[in-house]
């Protein structure tokens, strides 16, 4: 049953002196409204020059590999498990995680032990307190005997769930500033601390909470993962935005909020099979998604809208289309291994979509 690790984000309330004193994480949104009072430093600047990109490289930070059977609760061999990215190369906000449980909560220090550092030399050259990168979550999604990746927490707010026999393909963030906006950077919050929630033995569901921060904005995230054939996630979240005086005394040059973008999904897009310009290239489009859809209730009558050309849905989208009526074209569904994303607001009563593009180019 929900609720086994914590209670829920609305029963906050907990004075909280320090972010590594926490007695309990449902005391997140307190130390999250304290935070948006003040500026916080960005946690780029606590780590070590080994580990900044202009010393770790792409091939180097390849080199660093996580050691499976030191997974975090893979000794008490529990249903979950937790595999730690290192931090460094383009990864240079290193978040602090720690794990609890009803009664306890406890540091995840960085373990050099727990990487195998192939030809590098730098394990010695980097503290205990540095953090890491993010973190993947295995499950034994597809077969009960083998532990598959179920999702991955890493860069910024940037977060990715599977459900089963599928591979990655979009992004979901946590929170999105100014994303598309002219005459403005978008501004990227992150994920700062994680509290992982010890499962039991019999559990098939897996609640994390986190801070994000941000220049302008704060706040407290709870997640709860039901992993199975289709991935369900409940988000709770509580967020903060700062007041445009406090902004500006650190960066004169910041403009208060224009969009704040909440289940923001991130799709990567190089060409596909309708693209007017394509590159000499063997594959017939490279994309993660194939369109965009929204289901829109009018009246008590739900219709689906499509936002793009594309001819078909990805798998697992017939759940959204059951109150279609036979004869639309959108009913024609493929298989495909990446996953749709469905995204439902609960407790609003009226919501929005907005599309962003944003082009980037190689020469």
């Amino acid at each position: 049953t929900p609720g086994k690790n914590s209670a829920s984000l609305d029963k906050a309330g907990i004075t909280v002196l320090s972010r590594h004193t926490v007695e309990s994480p449902i005391a997140l949104p307190a130390i999250a409204s304290t935070v948006s009072g003040f500026m916080t430093a960005s946690p780029r600047a606590d780590l070590p020059r080994v580990l900044q990109q202009d010393h770790l490289d792409y091939d180097k930070y390849r080199e660093i590999r996580f050691r499976r059977e030191r997974a975090l609760w893979s000794a008490d061999k529990l249903p979950f498990r937790i595999e730690f990215f290192h931090p460094g190369y383009l990864y240079q906000e290193p978040v602090h995680l720690y794990e609890f449980t009803l009664t306890h909560v406890q540091p995840i220090r960085y373990v050099q032990d727990f990487f195998d550092y192939g030809k590098l030399k730098i394990q010695n050259q980097i503290p205990s307190n540095t953090g890491y990168a993010g973190f993947r979550i295995l499950y034994p999604i597809n077969k009960t005997n083998q532990m598959d990746e179920l999702g991955a927490f890493l860069g910024a707010s940037y977060f990715r769930l599977l459900g089963r026999d599928q591979r990655y393909g979009q992004s979901a963030r946590g929170l999105a500033l100014d994303s598309g906006e002219s005459g403005r950077p978008e501004e990227f919050p992150i994920f700062t601390d994680w509290w992982l929630g010890k499962p039991h033995s019999d559990d098939n569901e897996l609640r994390l909470f986190a801070i994000l921060d941000s220049v302008r904005g704060t706040g407290a995230y709870e997640f709860l993962i039901h992993p199975g054939e289709t991935t369900a996630c409940d988000i709770e979240a509580i967020l903060f935005l700062r007041e445009t005086n406090l902004v500006r005394a650190v960066d004169p040059q910041r403009l208060p909020i224009a969009t704040l973008g909440l289940a923001p999904l991130t799709s990567m897009f190089w060409f596909g099979k309708n693209s007017e310009r394509k590159p000499d290239d063997y594959r017939s489009e490279v994309h993660d998604s194939d369109g965009l859809l929204a289901h829109m209730g009018n009246g008590g009558r739900s219709t689906i809208r499509r936002f793009c050309g594309t001819r078909y849905l990805p798998r697992r989208a017939s759940e959204g289309l059951a109150c279609c009526s036979a004869s639309d074209p959108l009913r024609r569904i493929r298989t495909a291994s990446t996953p749709i994303i469905w995204c439902r607001a609960c407790g609003w009563s009226r919501t929005a979509i907005g599309v962003r593009e944003t082009c980037i180019w190689w020469n």
